[in-house]
Protein backbone atom coordinates (compact mmCIF):
# COMPACT_ATOMS: atom_id res chain seq x y z
CA UNK A 1 0.00 0.00 0.00
CA UNK A 2 1.22 3.35 -0.85
CA UNK A 3 0.09 6.53 0.46
CA UNK A 4 0.72 9.49 -1.95
CA UNK A 5 -1.21 12.11 -0.48
CA UNK A 6 1.21 14.59 1.19
CA UNK A 7 -0.25 16.63 3.96
CA UNK A 8 1.88 18.96 5.77
CA UNK A 9 4.64 21.36 5.59
CA UNK A 10 7.77 20.69 4.49
CA UNK A 11 10.78 22.27 7.39
CA UNK A 12 11.95 24.41 4.64
CA UNK A 13 8.46 25.92 4.77
CA UNK A 14 7.99 26.48 8.54
CA UNK A 15 11.77 28.01 8.72
CA UNK A 16 10.99 29.94 6.21
CA UNK A 17 7.43 31.25 7.45
CA UNK A 18 9.53 31.66 11.21
CA UNK A 19 12.50 33.65 9.33
CA UNK A 20 9.36 36.23 7.72
CA UNK A 21 7.80 36.76 10.93
CA UNK A 22 11.34 37.24 13.05
CA UNK A 23 12.49 39.64 10.19
CA UNK A 24 8.62 41.55 10.80
CA UNK A 25 9.81 41.61 14.62
CA UNK A 26 12.79 43.01 14.65
CA UNK A 27 11.07 46.27 12.88
CA UNK A 28 7.44 46.02 14.72
CA UNK A 29 8.81 45.75 18.23
CA UNK A 30 10.94 48.75 18.42
CA UNK A 31 8.05 51.07 16.75
CA UNK A 32 5.37 49.89 19.09
CA UNK A 33 8.06 50.73 22.04
CA UNK A 34 8.19 54.17 20.82
CA UNK A 35 4.58 54.76 20.31
CA UNK A 36 3.54 53.24 23.80
CA UNK A 37 6.54 55.91 25.36
CA UNK A 38 4.86 58.47 23.16
CA UNK A 39 1.42 57.68 24.67
CA UNK A 40 2.29 57.72 28.35
CA UNK A 41 4.52 61.30 27.59
CA UNK A 42 0.66 62.84 25.86
CA UNK A 43 -1.35 60.95 28.39
CA UNK A 44 0.30 62.25 31.64
CA UNK A 45 1.50 65.97 29.84
CA UNK A 46 -2.59 66.10 29.33
CA UNK A 47 -3.58 65.50 32.74
CA UNK A 48 -1.09 68.09 33.89
CA UNK A 49 -2.93 70.10 31.70
CA UNK A 50 -6.26 69.23 33.41
CA UNK A 51 -4.95 69.79 36.70
CA UNK A 52 -3.72 73.38 35.68
CA UNK A 53 -7.08 73.85 33.77
CA UNK A 54 -8.78 72.64 36.80
CA UNK A 55 -7.20 74.76 39.90
CA UNK A 56 -8.00 78.11 37.33
CA UNK A 57 -11.82 77.09 36.94
CA UNK A 58 -12.07 76.42 41.13
CA UNK A 59 -10.08 79.99 40.95
CA UNK A 60 -12.41 81.89 38.49
CA UNK A 61 -15.84 80.42 39.70
CA UNK A 62 -14.40 81.65 43.27
CA UNK A 63 -14.90 78.06 44.98
CA UNK A 64 -14.93 79.15 48.95
CA UNK A 65 -13.63 82.31 47.80
CA UNK A 66 -9.82 81.29 47.81
CA UNK A 67 -7.34 81.65 45.15
CA UNK A 68 -5.43 78.43 44.00
CA UNK A 69 -2.51 77.21 42.21
CA UNK A 70 -0.36 74.32 41.26
CA UNK A 71 3.79 74.44 41.93
CA UNK A 72 6.00 71.99 39.65
CA UNK A 73 9.13 70.02 41.32
CA UNK A 74 11.44 67.98 38.59
CA UNK A 75 9.94 64.79 39.66
CA UNK A 76 6.13 65.97 40.70
CA UNK A 77 3.22 68.90 41.10
CA UNK A 78 1.72 69.83 43.84
CA UNK A 79 -2.13 71.75 43.52
CA UNK A 80 -2.91 73.71 46.43
CA UNK A 81 -5.07 76.24 47.94
CA UNK A 82 -4.09 79.41 48.80
CA UNK A 83 -2.61 82.63 47.77
CA UNK A 84 0.92 80.71 47.52
CA UNK A 85 2.42 77.54 48.08
CA UNK A 86 4.31 78.76 51.44
CA UNK A 87 0.88 79.24 52.88
CA UNK A 88 -1.04 76.82 51.55
CA UNK A 89 -4.05 75.31 53.42
CA UNK A 90 -4.58 72.31 51.40
CA UNK A 91 -1.86 70.65 49.09
CA UNK A 92 -1.58 67.47 47.29
CA UNK A 93 1.24 66.09 45.80
CA UNK A 94 1.11 64.52 42.65
CA UNK A 95 4.13 62.33 41.61
CA UNK A 96 5.25 61.73 37.79
CA UNK A 97 5.90 58.06 36.78
CA UNK A 98 9.35 56.66 36.86
CA UNK A 99 10.99 57.64 34.08
CA UNK A 100 9.33 60.82 33.44
CA UNK A 101 10.01 64.12 34.75
CA UNK A 102 10.34 68.35 34.42
CA UNK A 103 13.33 69.05 32.48
CA UNK A 104 12.13 72.52 32.26
CA UNK A 105 10.35 74.89 34.50
CA UNK A 106 10.24 78.68 32.70
CA UNK A 107 7.97 81.01 33.91
CA UNK A 108 7.96 84.76 33.96
CA UNK A 109 8.52 85.93 37.42
CA UNK A 110 11.24 82.76 37.54
CA UNK A 111 9.38 80.95 40.06
CA UNK A 112 7.81 77.17 39.82
CA UNK A 113 4.35 78.14 40.89
CA UNK A 114 1.06 79.16 39.57
CA UNK A 115 -1.21 80.95 41.11
CA UNK A 116 -4.97 81.95 39.93
CA UNK A 117 -6.44 84.38 41.99
CA UNK A 118 -10.02 84.17 42.71
CA UNK A 119 -12.43 85.01 40.69
CA UNK A 120 -9.47 85.84 37.92
CA UNK A 121 -8.63 83.54 35.15
CA UNK A 122 -5.16 84.44 34.24
CA UNK A 123 -2.58 83.38 35.72
CA UNK A 124 -0.02 84.71 37.97
CA UNK A 125 2.91 83.76 35.63
CA UNK A 126 3.07 82.67 32.13
CA UNK A 127 5.72 80.52 30.71
CA UNK A 128 5.96 76.46 29.98
CA UNK A 129 7.04 73.54 31.15
CA UNK A 130 9.33 71.18 29.56
CA UNK A 131 8.16 67.10 30.18
CA UNK A 132 10.78 63.98 28.96
CA UNK A 133 11.33 60.71 29.56
CA UNK A 134 14.03 58.51 29.54
CA UNK A 135 13.81 57.53 25.62
CA UNK A 136 14.62 61.92 25.41
CA UNK A 137 10.81 62.27 24.22
CA UNK A 138 9.76 65.57 24.67
CA UNK A 139 6.35 67.62 25.61
CA UNK A 140 6.11 71.64 26.23
CA UNK A 141 3.12 72.72 28.12
CA UNK A 142 2.40 76.18 27.69
CA UNK A 143 0.64 78.76 30.03
CA UNK A 144 -0.10 81.99 28.06
CA UNK A 145 -0.38 85.45 29.98
CA UNK A 146 -4.32 85.27 29.18
CA UNK A 147 -4.49 81.99 30.50
CA UNK A 148 -4.91 79.40 27.45
CA UNK A 149 -2.48 76.20 28.51
CA UNK A 150 -2.09 73.64 26.12
CA UNK A 151 0.75 71.30 25.22
CA UNK A 152 3.03 70.79 21.88
CA UNK A 153 5.12 68.14 20.85
CA UNK A 154 9.09 69.26 20.88
CA UNK A 155 9.96 65.75 18.98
Amino acid sequence: MKFTNKEGYTLIEITIVIAIVLAVSIFAVPFTLHQIQEGELANKSADIVSAIFTQQQKAYNRVNSKSYGIRFQSDSYIIFIGDDYASAEYTEVIELPEGINFTSIMFSGSVDEIIFAAGEFRPSENGNLKISNQSGLQKQINITAEGLIYFSDLN
